[in-house]
């Protein structure tokens, strides 16, 4: 996976600014796995495929998640 691209997306600063940093860092693992798996699943399929489709949008999930996360107060 790409770290480097992690910290363009997701600042660690805005995790260590987190009340729990544990829970955001393991959001953020679980954006990263689920990115990486439509990555190699999209290479070989079509992305109207159902299964590309539905990964997609477990990562949407998790991303909107991530973002009630860091945005509540």
């Amino acid at each position: 996976m790409n770290k480097r691209r992690e910290k363009v997306i997701f600042s660690e600063k805005n995790v260590e600014g987190c009340e729990n940093r544990r829970i955001a860092e393991e959001l953020l693992e679980k954006i990263e796995e689920q990115r990486y798996m439509l990555y190699i699943i999209a290479r070989n399929k079509n992305l109207i495929d159902l299964e590309v489709v539905q990964m997609s949008q477990k990562l949407d999930e998790l991303l909107n998640e991530y973002h009630h996360y860091m945005t509540a107060e």
